[in-house]
């Protein structure tokens, strides 16, 4: 008798066992906890390409607006170059006129050509019957533009990945060469993990 009572004992316990291990099992590989966490990594993966992106976006807008601060002071550049061009043209078209009065024109000629020639320069200058006089006035007071260099040349950059390439193989981190070359870390990083080796 105590045997058949060890043995349903047994049993019972052995029932319980299994089922206990049925349900940890069924609660470990439920269909709805593998697809929660299927959508645990997706939502992970999705969070890291959003970060990425605006990474890129971030370093898209920065090169966007460094390109149109180097087509604005290109256009400016280009507006001074065309003003002095158009000085030159006056001052050469004022010395042309006061030769052409030295080498004799005439006096209502050499008035109308300086008159014309002060248009140019938009100043009201009254013409008065003395063109040499005229001529004199206009030239001492308007100096001819002289054109000048400047003083120190201009240094032509390397391209920025060349620059943070070789700052790199040479050892330095990324936020020294972002410091150095006066870009975001972040640019340096994406530049080094595009380009670098």
């Amino acid at each position: 008798m105590p045997s058949v009572v060890l043995c349903s004992v047994i049993i019972g316990i052995n029932l319980f066992l299994w089922i206990i291990f049925f349900v940890q099992f069924k609660k470990k590989f439920a269909a709805e906890k593998v697809i929660a966490e299927v959508r645990d990594v997706i939502n992970k993966m999705l969070v890291d390409i959003q970060s990425e992106t605006d990474r890129s976006i971030v370093l898209l807008d920065a090169r966007r607006e460094g390109l149109q601060k180097l087509l604005d002071e290109a256009k400016r550049y280009t507006e001074l170059a065309n003003a002095d061009v158009n000085r030159q043209l006056r001052s050469q078209s004022i010395l042309a006129s006061l030769q052409s009065e030295k080498n004799g024109a005439k006096k209502t000629d050499s008035a109308q050509s300086l008159f014309s020639l002060t248009d140019l320069q938009q100043d009201r200058v009254e013409i008065s019957e003395d063109a040499t006089t005229l001529a004199k006035e206009t030239a001492s007071t308007k100096p001819i533009p002289t054109i000048s260099t400047a003083p120190t040349q201009v240094k032509i950059r390397k391209d920025l990945r060349v620059q943070v390439l070789e700052l790199s193989a040479e050892g330095f981190s990324s936020d020294i060469i972002a410091q150095k070359l006066g870009v975001s870390i972040t640019e340096v990083e994406l530049i080094i993990d595009m380009y670098g080796i």
